[in-house]
């Protein structure tokens, strides 16, 4: 199994950490001179999405996760602000945090939802790409969704209605 190495982690967070279950510490290391503990190995818990928060400063949203501030990016958002919704797993390495950016339309309300690619081994975030559309009206799937495929590798993500069609290598 290959390691994640995590950033530094406060102190304080590894004590919620050990509080919350984590009690394997051979993987923990210490610095008599630092604030800071290095883990070598993230529980899998530390990626769920109770870990992660949306918070609003300076007329945007952010995701950033609730154990290290590092970890954030500014979201795209619509009318009615961003919600957390699920977290993904894509490979190995890479989840996929998907958050409800907002609702747009009149007659007919269209549910937007988005993908914010997290590489664990890197800790960045990598991009945040339209992950699934919702119609409130009819709840139909009329609409075009945008498609996701791993292969060797490489995330395709192509989107008819933002016109995006593009590869990552994960």
């Amino acid at each position: 199994m290959k390691t994640q190495l995590c950033r530094m982690i406060p102190v304080f967070a590894l004590s919620f950490l050990i509080m919350n279950g984590f009690t394997d510490t051979r993987n923990l290391q210490t610095d008599q001179n630092c604030e800071y503990g290095v883990l070598e190995e993230c529980p899998d818990y530390f990626f769920d999405l109770e870990q992660w928060e949306i918070t609003e400063r300076d007329d945007s949203y952010h995701i950033e996760h609730i154990h290290n501030a590092d970890f954030t990016y500014e979201l795209v958002w619509d009318a009615g602000g961003p919600n957390l919704s699920e977290v993904k797993d894509i490979s190995v390495q890479h989840i996929a945090v998907v958050y409800l950016s907002g609702s747009v339309g009149t007659s007919s309300i269209i549910n937007i939802y988005r993908g914010l690619i997290f590489d664990k081994d890197e800790l960045k975030f990598v991009g945040d790409f339209p992950y699934r559309y919702e119609d409130q009206s009819d709840g139909s799937d009329k609409l075009a969704q945008p498609e996701w495929n791993l292969k060797e590798g490489i995330l395709h993500i192509k989107d008819e209605i933002e016109g995006i069609d593009t590869q990552l290598e994960l």
